[in-house]
């Protein structure tokens, strides 16, 4: 259990790094292929690096022996067993607490696309709803709203524009992102 949290640590600081250099360097670039990909990389790097180690041996001469050090009382084995199982049940339930509500919110979805039905089209499905407010896309689902007063052009647009999130595969992404956001909830990054 001690090597998860030094693994979720490792790459929590990975994860961190990588999102500050997209934040300094790549956050107002218009070249969204490559933000998309260093940030997917970030990701899978942010997965794979803590399991990378590398290690060095130091030789330490000590003339003075051990009494330089203060002896002070040291915390007992059973005491930090208990915190550590304490910080585990949290990280546990802060992970259920995410997976539950990413669960609710996809079967909310399926709910409307069953309520309000689809029209399949080349590739995707088309949802009209006036559930929600703003179009988005959702696996091969293109959510629209419903009730909005837009103009035949501004839909076509808005169609075009969810359907070549679709044709990217932005829900991999997405989904990516929402199982690494799950698993590293602790982070403020």
């Amino acid at each position: 259990m001690e090597a998860l949290a030094i693994y979720l640590l490792k790459s929590s600081l990975s994860a961190t790094g990588f999102l500050g250099i997209y934040w300094c360097f790549f956050k107002n670039e218009t070249f969204y292929r490559f933000n998309r990909y260093f940030l997917l990389t970030g990701l899978i790097s942010s997965v794979a690096l803590p399991f990378y180690t590398y290690s060095y041996e130091v030789n330490i001469i000590s003339e003075g022996g051990l009494s330089q050090f203060a002896q002070g009382t040291q915390p007992t084995g059973e005491t930090i067993h208990v915190w550590f199982n304490i910080a585990l049940l949290a990280y546990a339930t802060g992970t259920c607490i995410l997976l539950i509500r990413h669960i609710i919110g996809l079967s909310k979805i399926k709910r409307i696309i069953n309520r309000y039905g689809c029209i399949s089209v080349k590739g995707y499905k088309l949802v009209n709803t006036p559930v929600f407010k703003s179009s988005f896309s959702v696996f091969n689902y293109i959510i629209i709203d419903g009730s909005s007063e837009a103009s035949e052009t501004e839909r076509k647009m808005i169609l075009e524009h969810e359907l070549a999130h679709i044709k990217q595969g932005h829900w991999i992404d997405l989904l990516a992102s929402q199982v690494f956001c799950m698993i590293q909830w602790f982070n403020p990054f």
